[in-house]
């Protein structure tokens, strides 16, 4: 989220509230803009652009960066989590396989082939899971270990049990999950 993003929002947000807000000073606004937007920088303007208008739905008070996390931390869902993970784990298989068999990735610039064991693959797909996921497989050598299981049905309930106490996952991920699932939806197509 940009800067003038977060300018947009606050402004709105005395707009609304104005009986409740005396006006800020060039510096006050300053100050509240920097706060603002460290805590949103990694977040998408839209996606905290929606939570604010989610949080206008409920806050009788000016909106705080607190009620947007909350609007933020609601959206979460472990079972798309769960879903990376599985699919993580499936797409783990086939880098396992190249530890056997290396697959040829490219060709150097003699004409050589490139070779791969899949290890630097593995730690790629681990390193892109969602962090419940992450903290669930523990390590690469967790991620490879639900691979090799023949069914994960039955870790399902136990992953989203975790899931649902685990403190590392955070609004950022909800909204990056929320951001990323019409480009799923689209892929599935």
């Amino acid at each position: 989220m940009t800067r003038e993003d977060v300018a947009k929002l606050i402004r709105m947000n005395f707009t609304l509230y104005k009986l409740g807000a005396k006006p800020l000073t060039d510096e006050e606004m300053e100050t509240t803009i920097d706060v603002w937007a460290y805590q949103f920088g990694d977040y998408d303007g839209d996606t905290v652009k929606r939570a604010f208008l989610a949080a206008n739905r409920v806050c009788v008070y000016p909106i705080t960066v607190a009620d947007i996390f909350k609007q933020l931390s609601q959206s979460l869902d472990p079972s798309a989590e769960w879903d990376a993970l599985a699919a993580a784990a499936h797409k783990a298989q086939t880098f396992l396989s190249w530890r056997k068999f290396p697959m040829v990735i490219g060709i150097d610039e003699k004409g050589g082939l490139l070779r791969s064991d899949g290890q630097k693959e593995l730690q790629a797909l681990y390193d892109q899971l969602p962090p419940a996921a992450k903290s669930y497989a523990g390590s690469v050598g967790g991620l490879a270990e639900l691979a090799e299981m023949p069914d994960l049905t039955y870790r399902r309930a136990e992953f989203l049990k975790q899931a649902q106490a685990d403190i590392t996952t955070a609004p950022r991920e909800a909204a990056r999950l929320r951001a990323s699932e019409p480009l799923r939806k689209e892929i599935e197509k």
